[in-house]
């Protein structure tokens, strides 16, 4: 994983790319043990963070591992819209149908 610098970056649009960089953290954790397994501290951890900025960025871990499962599906990231279709969340659910096609494969491997 990288160190996300925070130090110097203010205002909303920093917040934004902030959240985007521990979403980006999220992702690639999520890869590898699964994005139910997500954790505030591994997050933080994996990206050089204190914990409460993953807290104060993210909100709760029900909204980052959402957040994390959304942009799976936006960046069609097999791996991890299959995890969302076997747990049936509603986010993968909806996912457009080649994105599902392409997880559902990767399930059948």
């Amino acid at each position: 994983m990288h160190q996300i610098d925070f130090r110097r970056e203010r205002g909303p649009t920093a917040t934004e790319r902030k959240r985007a960089a521990l979403v980006d953290v999220g992702l690639q954790l999520a890869e590898v043990d699964g994005y139910q397994w997500l954790t505030r501290d591994g997050v933080a951890r994996a990206a050089g963070v204190a914990a409460g900025t993953v807290s104060n960025l993210c909100g709760t871990m029900r909204d980052f591992k959402r957040a994390v499962l959304q942009a799976a599906v936006d960046r069609n990231i097999p791996a991890i819209v299959a995890q969302g279709l076997a747990d049936r969340h509603e986010i993968a659910l909806a996912a457009p149908e080649d994105v599902k096609r392409a997880a559902l494969a990767r399930l059948s491997n």
